[in-house]
Parts: structure tokens; sequence; C-alpha cells
């Protein structure tokens, strides 16, 4: 069987290869416990041997960081031990991605890929669900008291630390943390959810 040697297909093929058993171009079938990290580093591992840095990303993208945002309410909120294997994972890709070794340090890598970390990603989600429900914002006094600035969130109670995971929680302190200016801008009725990841990322770059 001829080997696809570009894009999406040649990521089908791979799939092909791990999943099938009867699959005729399977050098290494996959075993039957293979867990679905091992499943997607066996997969960037041998496409990114034939494939682009943009192809790459574009995998990544529809098919990792789809399932990471469709889980973060759920992950988010959990313990860091429970988030620590899709972290892992995560940074097992990223290496894939940009074609370095194992061991590679990854942030660098995040920054070179343009590719948010799962924490970054919980942050966003966050921010743009408390800014959606608008339902925490105070409002504007003069001059302001208990908070820092107007505009601020305040916080709901919460009685263990666990539950500071939340996400009205954490996206409410998170967004307490967000420049001044930007809050302002965001406060309006139509607020630029669009513009929020773009600018989370930059914040997040220039603070490294």
């Amino acid at each position: 069987m001829e080997v696809p040697t570009t894009g999406l297909c040649y990521f089908q093929y791979e799939c092909a290869t791990l999943v099938e058993p009867d699959h005729k171009g399977a050098a290494h079938r996959a075993s039957p416990t293979m867990s679905f990290s091992d499943f997607l580093g066996s997969c960037f591992a041998r496409m990114k041997k034939v494939a682009s840095l943009q192809v790459l990303r574009t995998v990544y993208f529809a098919l990792v960081q789809s399932i990471l945002l469709y889980g973060l309410p759920a992950w988010g909120s959990a313990y860091p031990t429970v988030i620590e294997p899709i972290v892992r994972t995560q940074k097992m890709l990223v290496r894939a991605v940009a074609n370095e070794r194992y061991r590679a340090h990854t942030s660098p890598l995040f920054r070179r890929t343009n590719i948010m970390k799962f924490v970054d990603l919980k942050k966003a989600s966050c921010v743009r669900q408390i800014i959606k429900e608008n339902s925490f914002i105070r409002p504007q006094h003069d001059p302001p008291t208990r908070f820092q600035y107007f505009g601020s969130m305040a916080l709901p109670r919460c009685a263990t630390t666990a539950a500071q995971n939340n996400y009205r929680y954490f996206g409410a302190k998170v967004y307490n943390g967000l420049p001044t200016d930007y809050i302002l801008k965001v406060r309006p009725s139509q607020p630029r959810n669009r513009n929020f990841p773009v600018f989370t990322q930059t914040q997040l770059n220039a603070r490294k």
C-alpha cells in the first residue's frame, strides 16, 4: 500500500496503521491496552517526519485542542494531580509539532508554535465565560472602597480551597487581574470576546 506523504491524509493513514489490526502497512501494531495519549503520541511522532509545521498545527488544533476545550469545564475545576496527565500529554504533542527532542523545554516551544498551554486555555475560557455572563460586575462607585479599581468582579464565597477552582470564582479572580485599560474596553454590553484569546497569549508572552 502506498503511504501518503501530505497533510491529513497521512494522519488518517497513521490512525489506520495503529487501530486496524489487519492493516497491511502496519509495521508495529498497537496493543489493545494503548491509551489515547500514547495513540496521539505515536501518530504525531510518525507524521512529524513528513509533515510541515503548519500541517502539524492544523492537526493539533483539529484533534487535540478541540478535546481540551470540550473538557475544560470539568478538567479546569479538578485538582492539579488530575490535570497533570493532560499537561504531560500536551507537552509531548507540542514537542512533536515543533519537531524537538523528547526532553526539550516546552515553554519556548509553546511560543514558537503559537499554541496555548492548558492552564492558559482555562484562564481564557473562564474569563470569556464570566464576561459573557456579566453577573458579578460591581456597579461603578466613586470613590472605590473595597476594590482596587471600579469594575472589579465580586468573588463568590467558597467554603473550601478546592471550590476556588470553580469557573465562577477562578474566572472572576483572573478577570480582576487584567489591566484596567482592557477591562474598560470589555465592560460595555458587547464585550470583545473574539479578541480575548489573542490578548491573553500576547500578555502571557510579554510577562515571560
